[in-house]
This record gives C-alpha cells, sequence and structure tokens, in this order.
C-alpha cells in the first residue's frame, strides 16, 4: 500500500509489516522506516495512520528542483561514470531541465504537479521533439520521488497531447544504389573522409564507428577485407570503447574494390584510418560538413543514411539473410539462439559477404568502385 506520505509492505506468511514515511527528527527531515512482527495487516495499517498523524505537518513535500538536485542527477551522473548512460542521454536531460521544466516546475512540490497543468504545459510553445524530451525528464524526477514515497503516483506518464507532427523537421531518409555510391566514392576518394565513408557505405559502420578504426586493425582475408570495431568517435573527435550496445563490438567485412582501397588506405598509415592531420581522429561534426560539401546534388543525403544504404543493398540485392546482416551490423535480436547459441566467427561471416557480392558480379552487375581505384589519382 502507497499513500502520498509512506509506503507499508506486509507479509502475511510471516506477520511482519514494514512502513517507510518521511519524518522530521533530530538528524532533520528524512526517510525513516519501522518494522511491525506479529501484526495483522489492519493493525499495521493503524500504526502508519498514526504515524502519518504524528507527522504529517513535519515539512513540506520535496519540490522537483530538490528531487532534481539531490537524487536525479547525481544518479544520472553516477550512471554515465559507470558507463550505463551516455553522455548525449544526460546532455538531454540537463537541456530539458535548463530550457524547459526549471522555470515552470523547480519550486512546486511533487505532490502539486497536476496532470491539467502539465498538458497545458506541453503545448505551450515547444516543438514535439522538446515536449518529448521534457516530458520524459519530468517523468524520470517523478519516479524518483515515488521510489522514495515522497508521492503515490506520477502523472507525467500519463498519456497526453503532444504538439503536432508540423513541429517536426523532417529527416532526409533518402538512401544511395550500390552505383550511386561509386559515384560517391568518387566525390571523396583522397580526402579524409574517404576511409569512414567505405567502412559505413561498404561496411555497415555507425557514423562513430566508421572513425574510430585504427589502420592496424584492418586485415585481408581472402577476397574480402576486415575491420575490426573497438570503438567511437563523438562530435568533437574525443574517443570511447563504450559502443552502442554490446553487440556493437565486432567485425565488419567490406568485400570487392571497396575493401581493397580500405586495405591500400590501411597499408599506407600507422595511426587513424581517418586522421585529423596532427595525430587524432576525425570528430563526427567535421566528418558530417566535409561530406555534405563534397556530396552535393542528386547524391545529397545525410552521412548517417550510408548504413541504412548498407542494410538496404545487402539484404535486397546481394541477398545476404538477416540473420547475417544483422550481426554485422552490431545489432542483438534478443532472440535465444542469437544471444546464447550462434557465435559465427569472422571467417563464416566473410565467406558470406564475399560469396554473396561474388554471386552478385556473376549476375551481370558490375563493382561500384572501378577496378584501377589505385591509379585514379586524388579526388574532387
Amino acid at each position: 500500500m502507497r499513500s502520498q506520505w509512506g509506503s507499508l509492505k506486509y507479509d502475511k506468511a510471516t506477520k511482519t509489516a514494514r512502513i517507510r514515511y518521511w519524518a522530521s527528527g533530530s538528524d532533520g527531515y528524512k526517510r525513516r522506516s519501522v518494522t511491525l512482527r506479529n501484526v495483522t495487516k489492519r493493525e499495521a495499517q493503524k500504526h502508519m495512520a498514526a504515524l502519518q498523524v504524528q507527522h504529517s505537518d513535519d515539512a513540506p513535500c520535496p519540490t522537483v528542483r530538490q528531487v532534481w538536485e539531490q537524487w536525479m542527477l547525481p544518479e544520472l551522473e553516477q550512471r554515465v561514470e559507470s558507463g550505463d548512460l551516455s553522455k548525449n542521454s544526460i546532455r538531454v536531460y540537463r537541456s530539458a531541465w535548463k530550457n524547459h521544466l526549471s522555470a515552470r516546475w523547480g519550486d512546486v512540490p511533487c505532490d502539486a504537479v497536476k496532470a491539467i497543468d502539465v498538458q497545458q504545459w506541453l503545448l505551450e510553445g515547444k516543438t514535439r521533439v522538446q515536449a518529448e524530451s521534457s516530458k520524459m525528464t519530468l517523468s524520470i524526477i517523478l519516479d524518483k520521488a515515488m521510489k522514495y514515497d515522497v508521492i503515490g503516483g506520477n502523472v507525467a506518464r500519463m498519456k497526453y497531447v503532444l504538439p503536432s507532427e508540423s513541429t517536426v523537421t523532417k529527416r532526409d531518409k533518402g538512401i544511395w544504389t550500390l552505383g550511386e555510391l561509386g559515384r560517391v566514392w568518387g566525390l571523396v576518394r583522397g580526402t579524409p573522409v574517404e576511409a569512414p565513408f567505405i567502412l559505413s557505405a561498404f561496411g555497415s559502420c555507425r557514423v562513430g564507428e566508421s572513425l574510430g578504426v585504427r589502420c592496424d586493425e584492418v586485415r585481408v582475408s581472402g577476397s574480402v577485407t576486415l575491420a575490426r570495431i573497438e570503438r567511437q568517435v563523438g562530435m568533437d573527435g574525443g574517443t570511447t570503447d563504450r559502443l552502442k550496445t554490446r553487440t556493437s563490438r565486432r567485425t565488419v567485412v567490406v568485400p570487392g574494390n571497396a575493401g581493397r582501397r580500405l586495405a591500400a588506405l590501411a597499408a599506407r598509415g600507422d595511426g587513424w584510418l581517418a586522421d585529423d592531420g596532427t595525430g587524432s581522429p576525425i570528430g563526427q561534426r567535421v566528418l558530417n560538413k566535409e561530406f555534405s560539401k563534397a556530396v552535393t546534388g542528386d547524391l545529397s543525403h545525410p552521412y548517417r543514411n550510408l548504413r541504412n544504404s548498407w542494410q538496404t543493398y545487402t539484404r535486397w540485392d546481394l541477398g545476404v539473410p538477416p540473420w547475417c546482416s544483422e550481426i554485422l551490423m552490431g545489432h542483438n535480436s534478443g532472440g535465444v539462439t542469437e544471444k546464447y547459441y550462434d557465435r559465427p566467427d569472422e571467417e563464416r561471416l566473410a565467406k558470406v559477404i564475399s560469396d554473396a557480392w561474388d554471386a552478385w558480379l556473376a549476375k551481370g552487375n558490375v563493382d561500384p568502385i572501378p577496378a584501377e581505384w589505385d591509379d585514379l589519382g586524388p579526388g574532387t
């Protein structure tokens, strides 16, 4: 049983009750608990009611700001340090608090947050994305207040009307065909963007992953080139070995002339494949800027869409089955077989892609990267 003031947990088998509540004492206003043994549930409820009468005027309910600053934010920071939460996630929470929650809810007691006020607030001058992040942040704060028996329910978890989808900036979802990827390569060849482009367009890498590969992590295996994904690079060039999921740490397979070109680029260096000229990796911000500057017109799409392009042509043109392409993308399907039993090594994955690529070429298709790739000189 939970109330706005405290909670009661009763064990019928042992006739034991534990009451947790908030009260003032010589050590200040804090969360307290008492355990009652050999009592009925009714007796425990009466005891809890008596405690509430005794302490109900001890202190006001903590404000939303107090819960955020004293409990929620320290926990989020600790989770970032332990690797359980990404820096981007806490950045979203901090931004929502600063720009949308602090002024409106900071001084409001948690038990005074009402659904009708939340609904009005969500529709006041926010885009849909801002409303969603604001609602999410308020929700985790009130969840924390519930956990510590400050309130008995979380109104932020209710379903609300959000701003129109028209307030959302439409993302470019366009992809490239294999032939178009060859044209894009022609625009970025000879530039620092070339190696990460190959890793994303022909190896399935996410943006940050494509920048985090070192030259000695690339090797040739038969007719394909393998690259080990061990880390990723952030917006400003900072590196981390914390990847998106546990299955993101993997080996990617780059077939055909793109693989040969990648191996040649790796053989020419001894540091980062995408070096900024000072011995450090290129950051995502620079990569996106340089890519969009080089790739324009009918070929223009965001760099991140290279991964979508890889998944699409790998399934539909090369005929690679999902159980293989998902592994190469670093996805975790969550199935029992994938989680506990299926453990293909690099060579098996390489053979699937190699065979699929050769079969595609045997149908009369042309490798999008010209065979004379190494004699073409610098890119445009």
